[in-house]
């Protein structure tokens, strides 16, 4: 096994408890998996917590999917914010509660730092900053 292989490995196995961890493994609902990676998803302690008291409750569980499943996508970066609000206007595929809920990534997003937007592109690039950008302003616009 390549050491590529392990890394691409040991990143999905990264995603994959994150997704539990957020009570987000729905998603892999309808998948011949599905058992294996709910069982697993069971042992991981939760960080979405699910509301028990509010009404309607077909509407509550698809409400909360949304919410756990938009908090994994903040927890796992970046490409997965993208990938949410990508299906944020795809009401078709994921159902318009989850993709309401997926709006939010559009516009209420938490700051992110100067130096920690620093750091990953340096890290990725393997270069300092000032030598992968002409022009980097700390500041967003």
């Amino acid at each position: 096994m390549s050491l590529t292989s392990i890394k691409q490995t040991l990143r999905l196995i990264h995603i994959g408890y994150i997704l539990a961890r957020y009570d987000a493994l729905f998603i892999f609902k309808s998948m011949p998996f599905s058992t294996f990676v709910t069982f697993w998803g069971h042992l991981i302690p939760r960080k979405c917590k699910k509301p028990e008291d509010l009404p309607e409750k077909k509407y509550q569980e698809k409400k909360y999917q949304g919410q756990c499943l938009r908090e994994a996508f903040i927890a796992l970066g970046p490409t997965f914010v993208k990938m949410g609000q990508i299906l944020s206007v795809r009401s078709d595929l994921v159902g318009p509660d989850i993709a309401d809920e997926l709006s939010q990534l559009q516009d209420k997003m938490p700051k992110f730092s100067y130096e920690h937007s620093k750091k990953i592109i340096e890290r990725d690039f393997k270069r300092p900053i000032d030598e992968v950008y002409t022009d980097f302003d700390p500041e967003p616009a």
